[in-house]
């Protein structure tokens, strides 16, 4: 038979093991761990291996009635639209569009319309980012690429 004070200790340990584990529990769901392959830093995501960076060059033409069509062409990236707002997947997310330094548009497929642009000289970039919104980042540089255009 325990003695007097030890039964609480009993009672008590038990029930700081349990607290415990739903701490953590609660703590991994809220901070999901990275993907294999990628490193969060700084609301960026550096893709630690150099084979699965993904590849992201700008295709803009001319639409027969207004404006632009802008084609995203990607290797080793795949869009999943389905999956924004989630935890990061090495290959997957979607895109951010910038007209001379200012957010656009969240980009979820290759393809997007512009509309006609004022005149002048103007800068198109595009990065690609994780589920989560992080820019992708590979060897210390961000995924993106960039055009010019004239409006």
């Amino acid at each position: 038979m325990p003695e007097p004070g030890t039964r609480w200790s009993l009672l008590v340990l038990p029930l700081a093991l349990l607290a415990a584990w739903q701490l953590h529990r609660l703590r991994s769901e809220a901070e999901p761990l990275p993907a294999p392959g990628l490193q969060c830093r700084h609301g960026r995501l550096d893709i630690t291996d150099p084979a699965r960076v993904p590849a992201l060059s700008l295709e803009l033409r001319p639409d027969a009635e207004s404006g632009w069509n802008l084609h995203l062409r990607t290797s080793r990236f795949r869009f999943a639209p389905d999956k924004v707002n989630q935890a990061p997947v090495l290959g997957e997310g979607h895109a951010h569009l910038y007209l001379d330094g200012q957010k656009l548009a969240r980009l979820y497929g290759p393809w997007t319309h512009l509309p006609p642009l004022p005149p002048g000289r103007h800068r198109l970039r595009v990065t690609l980012n994780g589920n989560d919104h992080a820019e992708l980042h590979a060897q210390g540089r961000p995924v993106a690429a960039e055009q010019f255009v004239d409006g």
